[in-house]
């Protein structure tokens, strides 16, 4: 089903050796699931989606060109 984008926002864990790992979960397809409701009445979804991470590492745990 065509859907928009309201907004996609990171999650940024910091890990002990200084390294910021940025998560955010995209969606690449939406499906209504006809005749299914939750528990409050609301339609049920389908999700497909895609993970994205970034990581940004301070520049001594990087691997040198070469």
């Amino acid at each position: 089903m065509p859907f928009q984008t309201g907004g996609e926002h990171w999650n940024e864990y910091l890990i002990e050796d200084g390294s910021v790992l940025k998560v955010k979960l995209v969606a690449t397809e939406i499906i209504k699931v006809d005749g299914e409701y939750d528990d409050q009445g609301n339609p049920l979804y389908a999700l497909h989606s895609t993970q994205v991470v970034v990581v940004d590492s301070p520049e001594d745990l990087q691997r040198g060109e070469g």
